[in-house]
């Protein structure tokens, strides 16, 4: 029993479980003597037999909010999601262990991410952020594949705080991208490339008309001078010489399927069938029969100058090549010219007069994919070749 002027003391220790201001009062309930000025166990606030603590209050309303730069994308093309976590510049409490969940949906696929603080983990999701003072921000930028088409909401959820938040309407953010796919986008640049033996050299730059840009497109290998070399006009050619064409092709927009280019016989020009019968090596494809060579494709190079990869025959076998001769009824409708003027038709009225040139550079469950820069992919560019006679 204390003695007069002596003193006691009591320590308690609990687990908060409420983040709301908490008041823990004592007071004196009862004891063998009477206090003249502070009865007890009356309950009764500034009496000097009792006295409180306030633990403060330990809610944070915490603000989750999520943009897209760009909500209506092409199959193929990056997204970059932005999510920000703001403490108000109002609380007073700096948040602690924060969890965000922010797990891409099908049809976005991961390619990298940026945070201003903390840590996220690609495989979970959780963005953690050890601590955000009141008045404070934090980002994270998540870059993002669109691997389908239609719509796709993508959420960030605040998941885990230590400390209470009373407002959970502003917990999440989502945004949504509705993709479409493009077509294919096929680049041909055609130029004469050797004259009566001499290969032509140089890049003749079409710098005006509705093809100069294809020309110029940047996706194209570089230097241009190597790749897309050639002439617009052989000039005067003898009867009897041989000039080789070249058609450059280029996929600048989503996979093509199926790819398939035609090129007639130019007027007054005979087809060389043995074109490229002397080229050594000369790698044929699978299954080619044992005949004249006139098609050179080039493909999937890694390096430059490209040197052809196939030689194609000209016969109707398993190669990707054939040459259709003039008149040929199972001449497909695109390779038949209109008048002499060279203009082509898709509705067969027309008839294959001189003879055509024609290559599937890509079919089945191939694909020529969409060039992402100068030269790359590899395998979404190339060209075809073909030897032909002045009459």
């Amino acid at each position: 029993m204390p003695v007069s002027g002596a003193s006691a003391t009591l320590v308690i220790r609990a687990i908060r479980n409420s983040a709301a201001n908490t008041v823990n009062t004592a007071e004196v309930i009862a004891a063998d003597q009477s206090d003249p000025d502070s009865p007890h166990n009356n309950q009764v606030a500034g009496e000097d037999d009792q006295d409180s603590v306030t633990v403060p209050n330990q809610s944070v309303d915490l603000a989750v909010t999520k943009t897209v730069n760009n909500s209506t994308p092409s199959v193929g093309q990056n997204v970059t999601f932005t999510i920000t976590v703001a403490n108000p510049v109002a609380s007073t409490v700096t948040a602690t262990n924060i969890g965000i969940n922010d797990v891409l949906p099908q049809g976005l696929t991961y390619q990298s991410h940026n945070e201003s603080t903390g840590t996220y983990n690609r495989t979970t999701g959780v963005w953690s952020v050890a601590s955000l003072a009141p008045g404070t921000t934090a980002t994270l930028t998540l870059v993002a594949q669109v691997t389908t088409s239609g719509a796709k909401t993508n959420t960030a959820q605040l998941s885990t705080l230590d400390q209470s938040d009373p407002n959970a309407n502003n917990d999440s953010g989502s945004a949504t991208v509705t993709a479409t796919t493009l077509p294919p986008n096929l680049v041909l640049v055609k130029r004469i490339t050797e004259v009566a033996g001499t290969p032509s050299s140089g890049f003749n730059d079409l710098t005006t008309g509705s093809k100069a840009a294809d020309d110029n497109n940047a996706n194209w290998p570089t230097p241009l001078a190597t790749y897309l070399r050639g002439l617009f006009n052989g000039g005067s050619v003898a009867p009897g010489a041989e000039v080789e064409y070249t058609i450059y092709f280029l996929n600048n927009q989503n996979a093509a399927t199926n790819v398939t280019i035609c090129d007639p016989v130019p007027a007054n020009m005979t087809f060389v069938s043995d074109g490229y019968n002397s080229a050594s090596p000369r790698p044929t494809e699978s299954g080619a029969l044992p005949t004249d060579t006139g098609i050179a494709l080039a493909s999937n190079a890694a390096t430059l100058p490209i040197n052809p990869t196939f030689y194609l025959t000209n016969a109707n076998d398993s190669d990707r090549g054939r040459y259709y001769p003039p008149n040929d009824p199972s001449t497909p409708n695109a390779c038949k010219r209109v008048d002499a003027a060279g203009l082509v038709t898709a509705t067969g009225a027309a008839a294959n007069t001189n003879g055509a040139i024609v290559v599937n550079v890509v079919s089945g469950a191939n694909q020529l994919p969409p060039a992402t820069a100068s030269g790359n992919p590899t395998n979404s560019y190339g060209y075809i070749r073909f030897k032909a006679r002045v009459r």
